[in-house]
């Protein structure tokens, strides 16, 4: 609830922009979330993929309990999009 309210306060006191946050390139768009308190990396990565339709955001962070299970059993995964 804290990053809620916190995210509320950003978009009211015109810190935050979603006009700006959807132009922004993915680092600086990274950036602009994170700043938020309670908004960490995987919550900015997910409204970046799924909000804002970029597919290609946290390929290398963002993956899936299969995955991680495969990967340590020591089984290959295949790269997926993740939309």
């Amino acid at each position: 609830m804290h990053a809620i309210t916190e995210l509320a306060e950003a978009v009211t006191r015109r810190r935050l922009s979603f006009t700006r946050l959807a132009e922004a390139e993915d680092e600086a768009a990274m950036a602009m979330l994170t700043a938020i308190d309670g908004i960490g990396p995987w919550t900015a990565e997910i409204y970046l993929l799924f909000a804002l339709g970029r597919p290609d955001i946290g390929r290398a962070r963002i993956r899936s309990p299969q995955a991680d299970l495969a990967g340590a059993i020591g089984r290959p995964t295949a790269p997926a999009r993740l939309y």
